[in-house]
């Protein structure tokens, strides 16, 4: 930065915030220039953040959760640091304001996520996202709609062995299936000395 030498002051801007800046001051005539003044040291203030999550997606995982992930934006992208992010949903239709949960930003990973837990059977539900920090928060994502599952996992089988020769083992099992928890087939996998697994 430049300035005429009645000027006692001068601003910077286009800077980062949360930054620190080391500054000094030479004075100049026809003749050159002076040495540097001392250094100054300065770190500006911090500001809301600006860019939304990227890449929101919201999967179920049952009839009660929802597995919501994003992306951060880039160091290049962020104009100040996030703190967390709101996690807001609500019912659809007409089901009232958003609801937010607060998820704590982990500072280097480029991915987020969060579960919804305790949510209504085969329901739809319009989720957002927003980063903040000590200064505010930043618009919200735009919404992604999603509905939790009319059904759930099956329980566990129970399984017992019947017999074994040299070759083979012979086994049975016992696996409920309901209406909230069909069961549609079953997988067997087993493992031997050679530690590769096996699907049947």
């Amino acid at each position: 930065v430049v300035v005429s030498s009645a000027d006692t002051s001068a601003t910077i801007g286009s800077l980062r915030p949360v930054t620190t800046y080391h500054i000094y001051v030479n004075a100049r005539n026809g003749i050159g220039q002076s040495l540097p003044s001392s250094e100054l040291s300065v770190t500006t203030n911090a500001e809301a953040p600006r860019t939304p999550p990227r890449h929101v997606k919201a999967i179920p995982l049952d009839s009660s959760s929802i597995r919501i992930s994003w992306q951060q934006p880039s160091f290049m992208e962020q104009v100040s640091y996030v703190d967390g992010y709101y996690v807001g949903f609500r019912e659809l239709p007409g089901g009232g304001p958003y609801v937010y949960k607060t998820v704590n930003n982990k500072h280097g990973q480029s991915d987020a996520n969060y579960t919804l837990v305790g949510l209504k059977r085969g329901t739809q539900y319009s989720i957002v996202v927003q980063a903040f920090n000590s200064q505010g928060a930043e618009p919200p994502s735009d919404e992604v709609i999603v509905q939790t599952s009319t059904i759930d996992p099956p329980d566990a089988p129970i399984v017992r062995f019947t017999d074994t020769t040299a070759t083979s083992v012979n086994l049975n099992w016992e696996a409920k299936s309901t209406n909230d928890r069909p069961i549609s087939g079953l997988i067997l996998t087993y493992i031997g000395s050679s530690g590769q697994w096996h699907e049947t």
